[in-house]
């Protein structure tokens, strides 16, 4: 049983999740959970296209944003998965320190909001308070 209370939020409709094609195979490695693979098999999982002209500027401002002054290739996967969230967001959840810290400076760049996922919870428990 999943930790995350996806599961019923999916079941009640109040919730639907998009998951990043660039994620799929992170879900799909060897390491990750199986409960993690089995929440994730019945999602909805984005598609690979092509970027236009605009996207692509974003996609390298969120490359070299998080990149800082280190190497580019050692961040190129967090900053695809920040720009597909940004692309059919409106969150980004993850525990990564690095991206955390970029949150403000990557909300302006894409309005994605990057949240932990205890934040991620409390924003679902004011919606359903409310």
């Amino acid at each position: 049983m999943s930790p995350f209370p996806v599961p019923l939020l999916k079941e009640k409709g109040d919730l639907i999740l998009q998951i990043a094609h660039s994620t799929q195979k992170e879900i799909e490695h060897r390491n990750t959970p199986g409960w993690v693979k089995q929440e994730s098999s019945g999602l909805i999982y984005t598609i690979e296209t092509s970027l236009t002209d605009s996207e692509g500027k974003v996609k390298a401002q969120i490359l070299r944003t998080l990149a800082g002054n280190g190497k580019l290739e050692n961040v190129s996967q967090d900053a695809q998965h920040v720009f597909e969230a940004a692309k059919y967001g409106p969150y980004f959840v993850t525990t990564d320190q690095r991206i955390l810290q970029k949150r403000r400076e990557l909300y302006s760049l894409c309005d994605v909001d990057i949240v932990k996922p205890s934040e991620l919870l409390e924003i679902f428990r004011t919606y359903e308070n409310a």
